[in-house]
């Protein structure tokens, strides 16, 4: 298992995040928004330009850094919109494109909204033909798509991911698990959501949260919430997973809450193991 942290999360400049991650012994990065050399302005990674996006690449490698996965944002719209998923596939190869020069073998997208309020089980066929599009894209590319599971998309909790994944069934999709999302959509057991998903997990998001009364969810500093990460952990280390687990704190100050989510990833692991230890003997 791997560490990785979302990119924005340590700052909006990239070249200052990496040298962040060298502080903090983090060397693996998602990428979603930044501020490209000479702009002030906010931007996801794959409309940066090729210029841009080549220099970041080399201040990457100056760091010792590396790019896990890109987030572009795709494919959270109705399934049924085709001027809207054509756009979003155009969008889709700039992604593998900007991918590519940054040695990304990873391009994250979610499962379209959901038609209507409430979901009823059924998953449109439309959906897993325009993933499996998406996917044939990916593949020519020689890059893999993941699904991050979302509660307004169909790929919400992990019975309904792993049941679309199944059904697109395409070595170039996986997972990128979320169970703080999946707990969200009504998920009452993250590792049972978790099994599910198991021949597909290629990424699993670390984050925390606890619900308030009247309130919703609301994401904490890791170890902080009501999330059971402990038994999440077990279940990766028992499984040998050999991905990435990206912490994205979500929690202001970002560079604060994510250096003691940091911190407190690697307590909760140390103990984890720990205590896999003592029981084999």
């Amino acid at each position: 298992m791997r560490i990785a942290v979302i990119s924005d999360q340590l700052s909006d400049d990239l070249e200052e995040a990496f040298q962040l991650g060298e502080l903090l012994g983090v060397n693996a990065f998602e990428l979603r928004w930044l501020r490209p050399p000479g702009s002030l302005r906010l931007r996801r990674v794959s409309e940066l330009s090729d210029e841009d996006a080549e220099g970041l690449a080399a201040a990457a490698k100056r760091h010792g850094a590396s790019v896990s996965a890109i987030s572009a944002g795709l494919f959270r719209h109705r399934w049924d919109n085709r001027m809207e998923f054509a756009v979003h596939m155009q969008s889709l190869q700039r992604a593998l494109h900007v991918a590519r020069i940054f040695g990304a073998p990873h391009v994250i997208i979610h499962g379209f909204l959901l038609v209507g309020e409430h979901r009823n089980g059924v998953c449109p066929p439309g959906v897993v033909d325009a993933l499996g599009q998406a996917a044939e894209l990916a593949a020519a590319d020689g890059a893999m798509l993941l699904i991050r599971n979302a509660p307004d998309c169909y790929t919400d909790s992990g019975a309904h991911t792993a049941s679309i994944v199944h059904a697109v069934h395409s070595p170039a999709l996986g997972v990128s698990w979320d169970p703080c999302h999946a707990v969200r959509a009504g998920e009452e057991d993250i590792c049972a959501g978790y099994e599910w998903l198991l021949p597909f997990v290629r990424d699993v998001c670390i984050k925390d949260q606890e619900r308030r009364e009247g309130l919703g969810y609301e994401y904490t500093v890791m170890a902080e919430g009501t999330m059971d990460w402990p038994a999440q952990l077990r279940a990766l280390i028992r499984d040998g997973f050999q991905g990435t687990a990206t912490l994205g704190s979500q929690v202001e100050p970002r560079l604060l809450n994510t250096m003691h989510s940091l911190d407190a990833l690697h307590k909760l692991l140390r103990q984890v193991r720990s205590a896999n230890a003592i029981s084999s003997l």
